[in-house]
Order: structure tokens, then C-alpha cells, then sequence
């Protein structure tokens, strides 16, 4: 479902008032706004911002001030100049070459810029019992390619990836972020979450770094062990 079938409606997905709670918290001058859509960003902040939009399969939305079609396999533009902020919502699934795409949006923040994405939680509860079943997450259902020009989600990447990634390509202080949604959905998922959590907690026990004992920590927060929904923000360091 595309932001077109709710006209004037930025909100109605319950990541994206996530998304904009963390933004109108740090209020940034400069917004990129990778794979914008119809592009919200702009609706949904409390002060002035410059919003640089970039997407291939949308036109330029309205009240951006700038946009340029990108190919998110080739990364960010080099035309693009730096930004407080950069924001990916739900198009890392998309995504082929990840090292090229998050260094090259870690090029475009200023240092100590924050890269905020959302993505689907591949790893939730009642997944975790499909992934048993079916061998591959619930996220992705389908492997022959019938959408133009790649147009399909196929390697829905898990917290731990994500997290690794982030780390790999100049980003720290990786945070999870709340997302207004049931967790869990379903009575039965709790059982999976509890068997989810008692191993999570043998690995925060044994964790050897403060780094590895914050990832085990976060994973162990019902966003992660039941949400449907991942909200994830980091910062570029500066060395």
C-alpha cells in the first residue's frame, strides 16, 4: 500500500510516527530522504527543514525542496551535498550491494550525523516458527522475480545484520526504537518469545565488551522478540 491510497495522511503507519518522533526530537536543518515515495518528511516536522528527496520509481514530491532519481544499488548520489540526518524507510530489503549503500550514506552526513531506517523485523516471534517451516522468513514469501526492473523485496535482513553493517561502514550508537504495535499480536507467539529470551539472556550473560552486552540488551526488548516493525537509528563517528 503506497502513502497515495491515504491522501493528506502521513501517519497512518504506525513507523513512521516513530520516524518522526526521533526527527522533531533532534530537529535537523538538513534531511536526505532516501527512497522518499510520495514524501512525508516534511508533513510531519515541527521546525523548518531542507528536505533533499531521492527515489527512482516516484516523481519529485510537492513541498521537497530538492529530489534526484537514484538507483539505491549504485548509493547515494555524489551530487548530493551533507545532512544532519539521512532517513531509509522500508527500502533496505531492496538492496543488493549493502556495503556500497551504507558507505556511501555515511559520505553525506556531517560527522556526528544520524542514519535512521526502518525495516521489516525478520526475526519476531511467530517468523521464527515459518523459518522453521518453510526455511526462509516470513518477510519474504516469494523468490521468482515478475516486478520490473527488481522492484521486489529479497534478503530482508535481521537486527544482527543490520546492526553489523552499521558498524562495519562508520556508524555507532545504534539504538532500537519503540514502534506503536501489538507485541505480541498473537497469544500463542509468547511462548516462542519466551524460548527467544531465555537464550537471549544466556548470551547477554556470557557477553565479553559493553558493545556486545548493549546488542544483547536491545534484542531482548519485545520490539525485537515480537514486533513486526524495526526502527533503528545510528550516528556517523567522527574517527
Amino acid at each position: 500500500m503506497s502513502g497515495s491510497d491515504h491522501p493528506g495522511h502521513w501517519d497512518f503507519k504506525p513507523y513512521r510516527l516513530t520516524v518522526a518522533r526521533i526527527l522533531n526530537e533532534h530537529q535537523p536543518a538538513t534531511v536526505l530522504d532516501i527512497a522518499c515515495g510520495e514524501g512525508w518528511i516534511k508533513k510531519c516536522m515541527k521546525t523548518p527543514v531542507f528536505v533533499h528527496g531521492l527515489d527512482f520509481y516516484e516523481s519529485a514530491p510537492e513541498d521537497y525542496d530538492l529530489f534526484s532519481s537514484f538507483w539505491m544499488d549504485e548509493g547515494v548520489p555524489d551530487s548530493c551535498g551533507l545532512f544532519d540526518v539521512a532517513v531509509c524507510c522500508e527500502a533496505i530489503p531492496y538492496l543488493q550491494n549493502f556495503g556500497v549503500f551504507f558507505q556511501s550514506v555515511n559520505r553525506h552526513l556531517k560527522p556526528g550525523g544520524r542514519f535512521i531506517l526502518s525495516v521489516p523485523n525478520s526475526i519476531y516471534a511467530a517468523s521464527r516458527v515459518d523459518h522453521v517451516i518453510q526455511g526462509f522468513p516470513r518477510a519474504n514469501n516469494y523468490f521468482v522475480n515478475t516486478v520490473a526492473d527488481s522492484h521486489m523485496p529479497w534478503l530482508p535482513l535481521n537486527f544482527y545484520q543490520i546492526r553489523f553493517l552499521l558498524g562495519m561502514n562508520g556508524f555507532g550508537d545504534v539504538a532500537v526504537h519503540e514502534v506503536d504495535e501489538p507485541k505480541p499480536k498473537h497469544a500463542w507467539e509468547k511462548l516462542v518469545g519466551l524460548v527467544s529470551k531465555a537464550y537471549i539472556r544466556r548470551r547477554l550473560r556470557k557477553s565479553r565488551t559493553e558493545e556486545e552486552q548493549k546488542m544483547w540488551t536491545q534484542a531482548l526488548t519485545d520490539q525485537l522478540v515480537y514486533g513486526r516493525r524495526l526502527v533503528l537509528s545510528a550516528v556517523k563517528l567522527t574517527s
